[in-house]
């Protein structure tokens, strides 16, 4: 993040961070609450500075507003982490073993980065009561790793492959499917019909 302490330093965070992720929440026409308190009361603090009588200094000024810029970069951080949760979930509904010929490289791969994905959250989340830096830089490596995970995996061209292949399967099973149920009606049907015959049968005698 570099050593923040000037409007200009700020803004250049903002610029290189903030509004760059940002976007990322915006292409969903998600905008979340906590990320726009946080950004609103950023630029609040830099307002105060310009339109009281006994403005802050301006290094005071920074420190604060940075800290909610970063603290609205973290909850975009922690949507993206939901978001990649979800698209592993859809990923493991398929059957990824017909990928690169079975030889099991993607799934490898895939497996690779969604594990480092959930430790680097996990690490995250712990480190940032007692080092909110640290914590942010190691938010920032998998925010990069959700990114990844998103274009060359979920929107993969082999994923889509997977996914087309899997719906015509699933088209061709409908009629067999209903062709085993429809003779084991049929079957249960004539059994049900013949055991009331003898019972009917045995009665009248």
């Amino acid at each position: 993040m570099g050593n923040v302490k000037t409007f200009d330093d700020l803004f250049q965070f903002y610029y290189s961070n903030t509004k760059i992720l940002y976007s990322f929440v915006q292409r969903n026409a998600k905008l979340p609450q906590e990320v726009l308190f946080e950004i609103n009361a950023a630029f609040d603090h830099i307002a105060r500075h310009y339109y009281t009588e006994n403005p802050q200094e301006e290094g005071d000024v920074v420190e604060k507003a940075l800290s909610h810029l970063k603290r609205s970069c973290l909850d975009i951080f922690k949507l993206a982490l939901t978001e990649a949760n979800k698209q592993c979930d859809e990923i493991n509904r398929l059957d990824l073993s017909i990928i690169d010929n079975g030889d099991g490289v993607f799934i490898k791969e895939l497996k690779h980065l969604v594990r480092g994905i959930r430790e680097k959250s996990e690490e995250a989340r712990l480190k940032e009561g007692t080092d909110f830096d640290y914590a942010y830089n190691v938010w920032s490596e998998m925010f990069l790793d959700c990114m990844k995970l998103e274009k060359e995996f979920y929107y993969s061209e082999k994923l889509q492959w997977a996914k087309k292949k899997r719906i015509r399967q699933f088209i061709y099973e409908i009629p067999y499917n209903v062709l085993n149920n429809l003779i084991s009606y049929v079957i249960v049907g004539a059994a049900a019909s013949a055991v009331t015959a003898i019972v009917m049968k045995l009665s009248l005698n």
